[in-house]
């Protein structure tokens, strides 16, 4: 069941900013940024009919008229971004060269285009529990680019007359490359809370978790160790996210290489356009597996020749990037 609050109020979002520009020269500007934004009173999908652990059906708010969820549409999302951004663009005649790096942090305690809270923490009794680091928080985020135009064909400096001036001039070489870091996960649990409308997450129980950076089942991604089951009828200490612990980081490189050719005096136009995705054919591995059992340990065991097996927990089985793929096109423009 869905409803919808009485006393409703529309969100609204804030936002701060503060930019330091310098052009260094005609052809060289570079900018510093602060950027600042807070969502209040987001509606986000609330489950109002929840108990405290281990109280089980008869603790569920609305007992005993009410003993499933009931989920109910409230203004209660709040969300903060912060960054630090810096931009430097030069351009060498037609060509033009730029990168940019942005520093964030983002906290909320909703998720998904649904703006479920993510642990589906029952409300009032610990609803405060899932505001967090953001699930598409992104700390560090590079970003370079170049438009090349070739120097070759008619006004430029080499190949410029003749047949090889009509083939080769005109082109214009475009590149660009992406590195971020990688995204927050949780650490969920299947150990039983006996709590209506509770999710429940690992408990950490090492102040460190070691990040082993594997990415197969004889290799794990984390050290699955530094988590154990909750005690009975207790939430975990980990919450949504885990603080300070983020998957793979994101690399990607593209290019394309195009012409126009102008006919009619340039009110015809053809387009000519390669494109390489992925490039370097980088795989960009995806966050771990996150989810454990409900056994004692929670997340690991140990063989009968005394090597670690974690069963799945902490290894990475996916990938968040797509193989290089090469794609040809021409645009007709009149």
């Amino acid at each position: 069941t869905v409803t919808f609050t009485s006393y409703f109020n529309r969100g609204y979002y804030q936002s701060w900013n503060f930019t330091i520009q310098h052009e260094f020269s005609p052809t060289l500007l570079a900018q510093v940024a602060y950027v600042g934004t807070h969502g209040v009173h987001i509606d986000m999908n609330v489950n109002i009919n929840g108990a405290a652990p281990g109280t089980g059906t008869a603790g569920r708010q609305l007992y005993p008229y009410i003993t499933s969820d009931m989920n109910e549409i409230e203004p209660f999302g709040d969300m903060t971004y912060n960054a630090l951004e810096a931009s430097v663009r030069h351009r060498i005649g037609p060509s033009i060269i730029g990168a940019s790096y942005t520093f964030s942090k983002a906290i909320d305690n909703m998720n998904g285009d649904n703006n479920d809270a993510s642990l589906f923490r029952a409300y009032p009794v610990s609803f405060s529990l899932d505001k967090q680091i953001a699930g598409f928080d992104r700390a560090h985020n590079f970003q370079f680019y170049a438009v090349y135009d070739l120097p070759f064909g008619k006004g430029h400096t080499w190949l410029n007359q003749g047949l090889t001036s009509w083939i080769l001039g005109n082109w214009e070489l475009t590149t660009s490359l992406s590195r971020e870091s990688g995204l927050p996960f949780g650490v969920g649990t299947s150990a039983a809370v006996n709590a209506g409308g509770q999710s429940n997450s690992a408990e950490q129980i090492n102040p460190v978790v070691q990040i082993f950076g594997g990415h197969d089942l004889t290799h794990p991604y984390f050290d699955g160790s530094a988590f154990a089951n909750p005690p009975p009828n207790t939430l975990g200490n980990t919450g949504r996210y885990l603080g300070g612990v983020f998957g793979p980081g994101l690399f990607q490189m593209n290019a394309a290489i195009s012409r126009i050719f102008p006919f009619k005096e340039g009110r015809i136009t053809f387009q000519l356009q390669g494109e390489a995705y992925n490039l370097t054919n980088t795989v960009v591995f995806a966050n771990p597996g996150s989810t454990s059992g409900a056994t004692a340990n929670c997340c690991w065991s140990t063989g009968a020749n005394g090597i670690t097996n974690y069963n799945s927990f902490g290894v990475i089985t996916g990938t968040q990037s797509t193989p290089r793929y090469l794609v040809v096109a021409g645009y007709l423009r009149f």
